[in-house]
């Protein structure tokens, strides 16, 4: 794991890199597997006597050959990730015995060194594909510079490649999952690619934060750390720090169809259990504090019966981890993402919100909501006259809001609600059932069709950015809709 290598340089000051040449080519290959490689060519069957790149097993074979090698200091005096292996020590003496060491082990068992790759006796190296020093971990300057003058991607495939270069420096963006999930959208085998304003604004703004990324302090395993749990719409985002407030490390994942449907105590379990699993080499010490806003789940950790999905999801924490679960302080932001992913914010913010009285029951009533933040004076309300129920309700709100911001004449507007069926509707269910008729998996008519075509007429001509938030949470707008 990248965290278990970071986590042995704290307090090193020196650093020294060594490259394998030719990597797995080192590593001589079983007589009986040789056999297993052959290939064909015009001057008939060969076969590798060595290790070659693109086997299933090559990389692991390797690494593990190398931590043989080093063994007896390895993490102690010296680091491998593949075929580059990093030599630290306090000092320069320590650094230059540890340096000895390694040479010779490399001499024992005629592991041979590029010298025009290594990099000696520095106070600041590249290792693996980030810039090391005694002040911590940073973004090598070349790849900002590269996405400085990216140019927008013509294919999913390109898509494909920003993203998997960006998740490489993700521990450097907040709410990476978050802003990328426009990109990732656009990868889906059934989205038709076209690339717009939005996605060159999450695009932009993920660049922008890399840009200004400070460097991450080293780890020390034997400090009490800081986790903050931090739950977004359509993901989790952890955060490690030291008990200064410096950044250690940072990590995020998109939430999968079925973990959006969470409850919000789930949800802050969830990523309890992510966080212990990323960071874990370093957040050992039982001082350490995990901080969510959620009181119901630090009540849960401590009653005997749980919830049985909340008992599922402690059991991936690992062995080693004994959370300490708390409530974070109000002084400190909570991360959200933002609705201005460029120069131009959105005109207008409505919240929107329906409720039925007596739901299913054949006197029921409904009615719906819609508080704007940014223009109190156009907030509304009324009744649902036409299948009251919650779910009409909290559609018919969305379509009242999008009416009214038309009628203002707004173009760009933000839709917050605390409606998932809104949200799956709008961002994930109306797109598929447009394709087929709007007939379920069952082949029969998906229920309140009608007002989903409301939907699509409403927000046509609209550059909406929708939002969840959880309901009865304090957030005012949303109790002002509600």
């Amino acid at each position: 794991m990248i965290a278990d290598i970071f986590g042995c340089l704290a307090r090193h000051s020196i650093f020294s890199v060594l490259d394998a040449t030719e990597g797995f080519h080192q590593v001589e290959l079983d007589p009986d597997s040789r056999k297993f490689t052959a290939f064909l060519t015009p001057k008939g069957l060969y076969q590798y006597k060595r290790v070659s790149f693109g086997f299933v097993n090559s990389l692991a074979i390797f690494q593990r050959a190398i931590n043989q090698l080093l063994e007896p200091g390895l993490y102690t005096k010296c680091v491998a990730y593949v075929d580059d292996t990093i030599i630290f020590g306090r000092n320069e003496e320590e650094h230059d015995s540890n340096r000895a060491w390694v040479f010779d082990r490399c001499i024992k068992f005629n592991l041979k060194i590029n010298p025009l790759k290594c990099q000696i006796r520095q106070r600041k190296v590249t290792f693996p594909g980030r810039n090391v020093s005694k002040q911590g971990i940073e973004p090598l300057k070349t790849d900002l510079e590269a996405f400085a003058v990216c140019k927008a991607p013509a294919s999913k495939d390109e898509v494909r490649a920003v993203l998997g270069s960006l998740q490489f420096l993700s521990r450097f963006i907040p709410l990476f999952s978050e802003l990328s999930k426009p990109l990732v959208n656009l990868t889906q085998k059934d989205t038709e690619f076209e690339w717009s304003e939005k996605h060159q604004n999450a695009l932009k703004h993920m660049v922008e934060s890399l840009s200004k990324a400070k460097p991450q302090v080293n780890p020390d395993e034997h400090t009490p750390k800081i986790v903050h749990l931090h739950i977004l719409p359509q993901s989790i985002e952890v955060l490690c720090e030291n008990l200064s407030g410096e950044t250690i490390d940072r990590a995020s994942r998109l939430l999968g169809e079925s973990e959006r449907n969470y409850t919000n105590v789930e949800k802050t379990i969830l990523a309890l259990a992510f966080a212990a699993n990323k960071f874990e080499p370093f957040i050992k010490n039982p001082e350490t504090e995990f901080t969510c806003e959620s009181k119901e789940a630090i009540r849960q950790l401590t009653l005997s019966h749980k919830q049985r999905r909340v008992e599922r999801l402690l059991l991936q924490l690992p062995p080693s981890i004994a959370p300490q679960l708390v409530l974070r302080d109000k002084n400190t932001p909570s991360p959200q993402p933002s609705l201005q992913f460029s120069k131009n914010p959105p005109e207008a913010i409505f919240y929107t919100d329906g409720a039925s009285l007596a739901n299913g029951k054949e006197h029921r009533r409904a009615g719906w909501g819609v508080y704007c933040s940014t223009h109190p004076e156009l907030s509304a309300n009324g009744p649902v006259e036409t299948c009251p129920s919650n779910q009409t309700a909290e559609l018919k709100a969305v379509i009242e809001a999008c009416g009214i911001a038309k009628r203002k004449g707004f173009k760009r507007i933000s839709i917050i609600s605390d409606s998932k069926y809104v949200l799956n509707s709008v961002e994930s269910w109306i797109p598929r059932w447009l394709d087929n008729n709007f007939m379920n998996h069952k082949r029969k008519t998906v229920v309140n069709r009608d007002m989903m075509f409301e939907v699509i007429s409403a927000t046509e001509g609209l550059d909406i950015q929708w939002q969840f938030v959880e309901s009865h949470t304090g957030d005012f707008g949303n109790e002002k809709a509600d």
